[in-house]
């Protein structure tokens, strides 16, 4: 039990389950004083820990709620296209506001769609590489990387939706300026995985081919060249950019 008294300080009395135990004849009142400022002291510390837990998952709360809006965005999309993924069409499939979205992403609905964007080349990247790296040969990595990138891009609904009913939205990025940035982009990534057996020249021109060459088959299909088929990428491998790679390695 507590009690308080002029001196602005906290009396505790030992009792069992804090009461005040009853006066014993010829004892004294068995008690501790503590100062109030010891409560203080502790109760700040305890404000400030759950203030930085606080932060600390307003953070990893933001982050998930981006995700969130991403994913949504791309629900969207494959339902709508992107001419009919507004930014209300958005938050409404995300269950939140629009202001909610103007918060995560103050750019609004150019924002996401470039969040879009960074995220799925993140997670095409981040398949290629786990693909890559247990290769034991140029044409090995060469083929799991074709395979890999033609199984993510053939499996992205969103993307494959705005090939057939918007493909307007998407060739900007396949033709001229933006299919070189894009194949810089490509290059600066998968060519450390290459020069493990090749130059780094070399590595770059094969990384090239290789990007035209899945490009060219993923939008104009030919018929009995299926890119997501392991045997067939491995064949085309052998076939079309082998045979490349080792006029290169012979020339040095």
């Amino acid at each position: 039990m507590k009690s308080e008294d002029a001196r602005g300080t906290t009396r505790i009395f030992a009792g069992s389950r804090g009461e005040v135990p009853k006066a014993v004849p010829g004892e004294q009142e068995s008690a501790c004083v503590v100062p109030i400022q010891f409560y203080d002291r502790h109760a700040n510390r305890l404000r400030d820990v759950a203030l930085q837990e606080e932060q600390e998952s307003s953070v990893l709360s933001s982050q998930d709620k981006r995700l969130a809006v991403i994913e949504a965005a791309l629900t969207v999309i494959e339902d709508r296209g992107l001419r009919g993924s507004t930014l209300d069409s958005i938050a409404n499939e995300c269950g939140c506001s629009r202001a909610t979205l103007y918060r995560l992403f103050p750019g609004g609905r150019d924002t996401i769609l470039n969040a879009i964007v960074s995220t799925e080349t993140a997670k095409l990247f981040s398949a290629i590489a786990s693909s890559m790296l247990p290769a034991t040969s140029v044409s090995e990595a060469i083929s799991a990387s074709i395979y890999e990138a033609a199984r993510f891009l053939e499996g992205h609904r969103a993307l494959q939706k705005l090939l057939a009913d918007e493909p307007d939205t998407i060739l900007p990025f396949l033709a001229f300026d933006g299919f070189e940035s894009m194949l810089d982009q490509v290059v600066a990534f998968a060519r450390p995985f290459l020069e493990r057996w090749i130059d780094k020249d070399t590595a770059k021109r094969v990384v090239l081919w290789s990007a035209r060459l899945t490009v060219s088959y993923l939008l104009c299909p030919a018929e009995g060249i299926d890119l997501t088929d392991r045997d067939t990428v491995t064949r085309l491998v052998d076939t079309y950019i082998m045979p490349g790679v080792d006029i290169l390695v012979g020339s040095y």
